[in-house]
């Protein structure tokens, strides 16, 4: 009898940093259509869940652990900072280092927007500035640019996140 899980599951069980990539099919890559990926997410839980074998207990077992890494695949690329990350690490660049000059310029932002002098919205778009140049360099292959625009993304977002969580107490 042929289990539904041995032809899907010949990347499951991947050692690498790869491996989220490769369990979808995917090269490497910042960039992924995220509902492309939610609908082959749905795909694979449909064909690995382990409900399916539950008259065989190996095989069920087997289905388990390819059903979680499945998932864990899944949440690692859906989260553009998880991505990133695994990205940074398949390189040998994680943690990514510390541009000096940058980091001046990013607590520049955050005394401005602190202080009112810089608004939310001026803030959301060098967010969105610092996440296309993220994509854009790691399409580029260029990771120096890659590191700086993480760090600055990654950055901005955590200025944000205080204030909008203190917006969301006040109005409760």
């Amino acid at each position: 009898m042929t289990r539904k899980n041995d032809s899907l599951n010949e990347n499951v069980g991947l050692q690498d940093s790869q491996k989220p990539f490769q369990l979808f099919g995917l090269e490497p890559t910042f960039d992924i259509d995220e509902t492309w990926l939610e609908d082959q997410f749905l795909k694979r839980q449909i064909e690995l869940h382990p409900d399916q074998f539950y008259q065989e207990p190996a095989a069920q077992k087997e289905a388990e652990t390819s059903f979680a890494e499945v998932v864990q695949a899944y949440e690692t690329l859906k989260n553009p900072k998880s991505r990133a990350r695994l990205l940074f690490q398949q390189k040998g660049l994680w943690p990514v280092p510390h541009d000096p000059d940058v980091l001046d310029e990013l607590l520049e932002i955050e005394e401005d927007y602190a202080k009112g002098t810089l608004s939310a919205d001026d803030v959301a778009e060098r967010t969105h500035e610092a996440f296309d140049a993220l994509t854009e360099a790691f399409a580029e292959d260029d990771l120096h640019a890659a590191g700086t625009a993480f760090m600055v993304w990654n950055a901005l977002i955590r200025i944000q996140t205080p204030k909008a969580q203190e917006q969301q107490t006040l109005s409760h």
